[in-house]
């Protein structure tokens, strides 16, 4: 089974963004806020091979469906995506994301917030992993990972983060 990397986990990321984003607004760190914000913005802009990622990734982990024909359909389309998604370039977008998050951020612990839903994102991340690479994957292990996103797909409502919603909006993002 291939590991899964959290630094180059397109949601994991995000959501560590948005988190260190909260608290440097809670502390009045405006330096810090415009810094973050102008990584959010400059990383995952419409366009970029990393926002479609992300596309994919929020499809298959924000959304419920009341029925498993739903969840199939969300499925085959975001592999459909997934599968036009440019690999190499999508690699290099996330290096870039990865450096700056490392150089201007420059928190030692960054990588360490914890995300609520760490397993449900790893999981989405690792099957985009193996769509995007499709050799290198057992058809096994998409198998399990697509059984696992369509039973989170299947979930009753989750409950909505109105704190981050509320944020987002505040600062413009999407």
């Amino acid at each position: 089974m291939p590991k899964h990397n959290k630094k180059r986990n397109v949601g994991i990321i995000y959501e560590q963004l948005l988190s260190s984003l909260s608290r440097a607004l809670v502390e009045g760190k405006n330096a810090e806020v415009k810094i973050i914000k102008g990584i959010i913005d400059k990383h995952f802009k419409p366009g970029t091979e990393l926002y479609k990622e992300f596309r994919l990734f929020q499809a298959m982990v924000k959304t419920t469906v009341p029925r498993e024909s739903l969840a199939v359909k969300i499925l085959e389309e975001a592999k459909n995506a997934s599968a036009n998604l440019n690999s190499d370039k999508l690699q290099r977008e996330k290096s870039l994301l990865i450096k700056d998050v490392n150089y201007k951020i420059g928190d030692s612990g960054f990588y360490n917030q914890r995300v609520q839903e760490y397993k449900d994102y790893a999981t989405v991340q690792s099957l985009l992993n193996l769509w995007g690479k499709g050799e290198e994957g057992s058809l096994q292990q998409a198998i399990k990972y697509e059984s696992l996103v369509q039973d989170m797909l299947l979930k009753e409502e989750r409950q909505v983060d109105f704190e981050t919603k509320k944020l987002k909006k505040s600062i413009g993002l999407r």
